[in-house]
């Protein structure tokens, strides 16, 4: 028998999930390495002598054989120890949720999340204001001009609450505080959903009781509920997308056969898509991906959804610049601006004409002043930075940025990867205020500030049970988990459910490609409100073959249409 064989009867893992994991230990490894070359301060806004990355040697090529090795082992165990069964997530499948029931219990557990998620808001109303969200006040008041490097929608959606509140009693507080009850309210309600879906899958108790607590009892999750930006909810609607997906390949695409169905999916698509700027490349990444995995299926959903992914690009585009919403060019640049920015403080390999177009944008002394490694922010921003003159030659910025590539991919390499760390990165986190408690920014002035108001009414304050700011696990690790997931997925012959995770992945993809921080939680805070889902998925479906799992399909499919 040859050792390969005996590996896959032993762990029961066919040729393409030792491929996988292969594949997934060499990228570990890989990641680890890298990350051995990383000094990072904690402060992404610390320059290159404080945040560095190290030189390669050829003894890193040892290490990454070794660690792929070593992952490798602690992967098809993993593997191993989901297919035993010895961890059983799912009752026995005899319960059934009849429509009352449902939405009873989605009742229940949404007041039961709204609770804890109203008492934080109310020790800190009227929510938490970042720099970023000024920026959308100041466009929803009027004091300056809309545009879209916040999305305008999400812009649209905040001036409702503003105008409220200054309309019922001039105050911009109150109208903060409209915004932040409704978000809470969409937050908690798109958990409770959560609560159901596993109730309705069939998840046992203990594990809906955990989950119940992750969201409830995480400060993280509370302070991000109750702070104005437009990647909570953005979040959210992605974590919907993935359930959605999860009961359409579970139920065999029934809901694509279905109008209400269609509907749901083509509103969740407008959702995304206004919520966040890369919302429609991970929309039209996911269309391909259903084209190919529905390919003679379907027919009519899949013209509604490319008409309705043209009518969001034709808005996005034509509609938006006719009414001269635009979006800064910086902003699709920042790793390629930080690219050059490296290269020009390494001295690298840069020609006279070449430097002579990018002293337009940028001073080339002053270039290598502000280059910061961990954010273009401080190149972007800064005050002498050529906004205009980039807008008018993107084209000749990209050629230009690709001829100084082919002379200076090291330092090219290093500057993607430092300015990226935080989503690849094990356990790599900064000081990042996404949801620091009492955080209001300080150079506003709109007279927004914080009151505790359960100490305005009963004399104590709740501070003390938030005062250490909320912190989560690192995005790369989440990211990482998911990875391991997937390639659990393929190792037990379900690599249909990996199409549930493709929003996130997508997600991932996008940031990871345009981030301009190299350490942002919020920027991926969906993985987090879907950790509990990922980390269940290969237990919810290893029985996905077996008959009564099957019959079970069948029951819910007839309650939902129902």
């Amino acid at each position: 028998m040859s050792k390969e064989k005996s590996i896959k009867e032993y762990y029961k893992i066919g040729k393409k999930g030792i491929i996988a994991s292969i594949a997934y230990s060499f990228l570990v490894a890989m990641t680890i390495m890298f990350q051995s070359k990383i000094k990072f301060s904690g402060v992404c806004q610390d320059g290159y002598t404080k945040n560095q990355f190290g030189n390669f040697f050829w003894g890193d090529i040892i290490a990454v054989v070794a660690f792929t090795i070593l992952v490798f082992l602690v992967v098809i165990n993993i593997i191993a120890l989901c297919n035993s069964k010895k961890i059983k997530v799912l009752n026995k499948l005899d319960e059934k949720l009849t429509k009352k029931k449902s939405i009873l219990y989605w009742i229940i557990a949404t007041v039961l999340l709204l609770i804890p998620y109203m008492i934080y808001f109310l020790t800190y109303y009227p929510g938490f204001i970042h720099e970023d969200s000024l920026n959308s006040i100041y466009q929803a008041i009027g004091d300056v001009k809309y545009n879209n490097q916040h999305p305008v929608a999400y812009t649209f959606f905040i001036e409702i609450f503003l105008r409220l509140g200054l309309r019922v009693c001039s105050n911009l507080n109150l109208g903060i505080a409209f915004y932040t009850i409704t978000q809470i309210c969409i937050i908690v309600g798109s958990l409770g959903y959560f609560l159901l879906w596993l109730k309705k899958h069939n998840v046992k108790g203990i594990f809906i009781a955990l989950t119940y607590l992750f969201f409830a009892f995480n400060s993280c999750n509370l302070a991000i509920a109750i702070t104005m930006w437009k990647d909570t909810l953005f979040s959210i609607l992605l974590f919907l997308m993935t359930l959605y997906l999860y009961d359409i390949i579970e139920h065999d695409g029934c809901q694509l056969k279905m109008m209400n169905g269609v509907v749901k999916f083509i509103l969740l698509n407008f959702l995304i898509a206004f919520c966040r700027n890369n919302g429609i490349y991970i929309l039209m990444a996911e269309a391909v991906i259903l084209l190919i995995c529905f390919r003679t299926k379907f027919k009519v959903f899949k013209v509604l959804n490319v008409i309705s992914l043209i009518i969001i690009i034709l808005i996005q585009g034509p509609v938006y610049k006719c009414f001269e919403i635009n979006s800064p060019s910086e902003e699709k640049f920042g790793i390629p601006i930080q690219q050059i920015g490296r290269t020009i403080l390494c001295d690298g390999n840069i020609t006279e004409e070449q430097k002579e177009f990018l002293n337009k944008i940028l001073n080339i002394e002053t270039w290598k002043k502000v280059y910061t490694p961990c954010t273009v922010d401080i190149t972007k921003w800064h005050g002498d930075f050529n906004r205009g003159f980039l807008k008018d030659n993107e084209k000749e910025f990209i050629k230009i940025w690709a001829q100084i590539l082919m002379n200076n991919k090291v330092e090219y390499l290093k500057a993607y990867l430092m300015e990226t760390c935080g989503f690849w990165a094990f356990g790599l986190k900064g000081e990042e205020y996404y949801g620091a408690p009492c955080y209001i920014y300080q150079g506003n002035d709109l007279g927004i500030k914080r009151t505790d108001l359960i100490k305005k009414v009963t004399g104590i304050s709740l501070e003390k049970f938030y005062k250490k700011r909320p912190s989560f696990i690192s995005v790369g690790t989440l990211v990482w988990i998911m990875f391991l997931v997937v390639t659990i997925l393929i190792a037990q012959r379900n690599t249909k459910y990996i199409l549930s995770l493709t929003p996130l992945i997508f997600s991932w993809m996008s940031v990871i490609i345009s981030t301009p921080i190299a350490v942002c939680l919020r920027y991926m805070y969906m993985i987090v409100y879907a950790l509990p889902f990922i980390i269940m998925l290969p237990f919810l479906v290893q029985n996905d073959e077996s008959k009564n799992r099957e019959e079970y399909r069948k029951e819910v499919r007839k309650i939902d249409e129902n």
